[in-house]
């Protein structure tokens, strides 16, 4: 059997989805990774994190990290990833970006420039597309006849509430989560500094704060769910209403499909219940497929697949409806968009979410969020 090409990688940003799931399933994948440079601006975290995986190259500089010896950067940063991505490119560099991509179309176009240029695959981290289940879910979703309506559901709890059983490096500060304060800070990140410029660029320099965190929030949340469900049911033809309330921490929207279907999406923080609840259910006339996803932060803790259905009785004139309960697999999604990226650059694959995916992502959330009154 031929050795498994190993692939050296830096890593931009040490923070909590780093330290949560990429650096951990790159140790458990250490026959395809090594982790070659570590990048963070915060000097304590990035030689906590340094120590604790062995990693020699420590450094606070993306620009640095860029001139070591490597095949791929992962970009695990918050915000727009628009400059890492394009200098990574540019470097030759394969890429690894968590969503989102970037905010504006004019970003988008400049890290397509700088991928073509430097001739390398980028990959943007969707991983819920890579999810055994919904990957399970999407074939039968597929296959359905007559579907009807789509209702996707997001309610979104503080994700610090899911901090506190992970080892963080330096440990993370004991006490309460502060979760009222915590949704009043990601209004405020959206509506201040490079955020709010980026955002203003995409709704224009008169709108309202409100608008301007809903579309923040979308770009960095919402986006997982506009991702599948395209992934399952592909464009809308038109965005024919979307309702932002609660100062931006509140989004419904309803598109229209060329079918006739319908999709409902419903995003809202709801701070101090730790019982995140996301939900993709399609209908159909016959049958009902309903994919449940558990937290992001939960590692190997299964998506469900629920499937609703109909049989004709032998005695009876009524037909009986059924429902299967399908656990598909515990592997976890964020090593499974690991997997797909090592197979990218090694087998010079297209990724399944690649640029163009997310340039679709990101114009339709621009839509849902222009249909706002």
């Amino acid at each position: 059997m031929a050795a498994i090409k190993r692939l050296k990688v830096g890593v931009i940003g040490c923070g909590g989805i780093a330290q949560m799931m990429h650096l951990p399933h790159l140790r458990e994948l250490e026959d395809r990774y090594e982790v070659a440079g570590l990048v963070d601006v915060d000097r304590a975290r990035l030689h906590a994190v340094a120590d604790y995986y062995g990693v020699s190259r420590r450094l606070t500089s993306y620009e640095d990290l860029l001139d070591l010896d490597l095949d791929a950067v992962l970009v695990l940063t918050g915000g727009s990833h628009a400059a890492m991505a394009v200098a990574a490119a540019r470097a030759g560099k394969h890429v690894f970006v968590e969503k989102p991509l970037c905010y504006t179309a004019r970003e988008i176009d400049e890290i397509a420039a700088a991928v073509e240029a430097g001739g390398v695959r980028l990959m943007v981290g969707y991983m819920k597309r890579y999810d055994p289940a919904y990957r399970y879910g999407q074939r039968l979703v597929r296959d359905l006849e007559d579907l009807r309506y789509v209702r996707v559901t997001v309610l979104h709890p503080a994700s610090e509430l899911y901090f506190q059983h992970h080892v963080f490096h330096p440990p993370a500060p004991d006490g309460p989560v502060p979760t009222r304060e915590l949704g009043h800070r990601m209004i405020a990140a959206m509506a201040s500094g490079p955020e709010e410029a980026l955002i203003r660029e995409v709704l224009g320099p008169d709108a309202s704060r409100e608008r301007c965190s809903a579309l923040g929030i979308m770009l960095g949340s919402l986006c997982h769910d506009v991702n599948a469900l395209r992934g399952l049911i592909g464009d809308p033809e038109a965005v024919a209403h979307t309702e932002i309330w609660n100062q931006g921490l509140g989004v419904s929207s309803t598109l229209r499909y060329a079918s006739g279907a319908r999709a409902s999406l419903t995003w809202t923080y709801l701070s101090d219940l730790r019982d995140y609840d996301e939900e993709i259910a399609c209908y159909a006339d016959a049958t009902r497929v309903r994919i449940v996803f558990p937290s992001p932060f939960l590692r190997n803790y299964p998506t469900r697949v629920f499937v609703e259905g109909s049989e004709k009785l032998s005695d009876r004139p009524e037909s009986a409806s059924w429902e299967k309960n399908v656990t598909v697999s515990y592997r976890e999604a964020f090593k499974e968009e690991l997997l797909h990226f090592h197979e990218c650059v090694v087998e010079g694959r297209q990724p399944v979410t690649d640029l163009a995916d997310s340039r679709a992502d990101i114009l339709l959330i621009h839509r849902i969020a222009r249909a706002a009154a």
